[in-house]
């Protein structure tokens, strides 16, 4: 962007230039504000428009973006996995929920997705919520999708028993394979008794349970490969859950606990970013299914960047390995890191609300 009053006037308290090799953006940025004042030395820079006072053309608006919001009825969510800590992306996410549940004077729930006691950890649930508060963001109620078991295992069951969904203990490679083809599994029209015979074998984690998943039955003609016949139960018997141990040895996925949570919770609206817009679809097929109230999906984009890694399973990479002090580095994309390294929390938060 142009440069303002406001860049000459920070570069002017600047002693030295700093060392390329340490600090190559300032060090550029100061290269090139001598270069402006050498070429153009009587010119009179205008004011950034946040510091005139005015909107700055990156300012988000976020006005009438939730639909069908009424003021104090609005309940938002964010649902972090607690498998490492919280990195930039999840805070626009944290943020902007936290935003419109406060605009609309709503609530914001907190809710653990603990589906996968393979990969979480207590440590990474105190660490978000250390992070949260950080954040200066105070859910309104923290709960966890393992609260849920119960009601989630009544609600597959009642499905297998209408026919929406049913065992099947085809191998992975082969499902990838048909689901990517379209080609409908053997299992996919075998007797609903032997589907709920299969269903309790599952639920005790059996030899022959966990040879086994629970498919919702969609379309697997559906050119959206989301919808054919997607994965929504599958065993676990192997590590401990963090919350209930080892009292569970089936566990729902993502894509089926998160809507029938969201509306067993009151959410009324779930924002997801972009990527999930070809899973939409499957959201509402999953609340249809169960019968349960209807939940307003808002979309916001992902933030991307260059040069760095967002992803919690290959930054958990250089952590087990020690190539960084750990999940608060300084060079990580972590909360904790960018803090460390600098990062104030408005300036934050100016960062990811545009």
């Amino acid at each position: 962007g142009q440069a303002t009053t406001e860049d000459f006037e920070i570069f002017s308290k600047v002693a030295t230039v700093p060392n390329m090799q340490k600090f190559p953006h300032a060090h550029r940025w100061c290269q090139h504000l001598t270069a402006l004042k050498k070429i153009f030395p009587l010119r009179d820079w205008p004011r950034s428009a946040a510091s005139a006072g005015g909107k700055g053309k990156d300012q988000a608006n976020l006005e009438g973006l939730l639909p069908h919001a009424e003021m104090g009825k609005v309940i938002t969510r964010f649902p972090p996995e607690p498998s490492g800590y919280l990195h930039i992306g999840h805070a626009k996410a944290a943020m902007m929920n936290n935003h419109f549940a406060r605009s609309y004077n709503g609530q914001l729930i907190l809710r653990f997705d603990d589906t996968n006691p393979s990969k979480e950890k207590a440590e990474f649930e105190e660490s978000i919520i250390a992070d949260l508060k950080t954040l200066e963001i105070v859910p309104d109620r923290v709960t966890h999708t393992s609260d849920s078991f119960e009601q989630l295992q009544e609600l597959m069951h009642k499905l297998i028993k209408t026919g929406k969904c049913y065992m099947d203990d085809t191998d992975a490679e082969t499902m990838q394979k048909e689901r990517f083809d379209g080609i409908s599994s053997k299992r996919r029209d075998q007797p609903v008794a032997e589907n709920l015979r299969l269903w309790d074998e599952l639920l005790k984690g059996s030899e022959e349970g966990q040879r086994n998943c629970v498919r919702g039955k969609i379309d697997m003609q559906n050119k959206n490969k989301c919808l054919r016949d997607p994965v929504f139960y599958r065993c676990k018997t192997d590590i401990p859950h963090h919350q209930t141990g080892f009292k569970y040895k089936a566990y729902p996925t993502y894509d089926f606990a998160c809507p029938c949570v969201d509306a067993m919770d009151g959410v009324t609206h779930a924002l997801r970013t972009i990527e999930y817009k070809d899973r939409d679809p499957m959201y509402e097929w999953v609340l249809e299914a169960t019968q349960l109230r209807k939940v307003h999906l808002v979309e916001f984009s992902k933030t991307q960047f260059s040069h760095t890694v967002l992803s919690k399973r290959k930054l958990a990479v250089f952590v087990d390995n020690n190539w960084v002090e750990g999940w608060n580095d300084p060079r990580f994309p972590t909360v904790q890191g960018v803090l460390r390294r600098g990062m104030t929390v408005e300036g934050l938060r100016d960062f990811v609300l545009t």
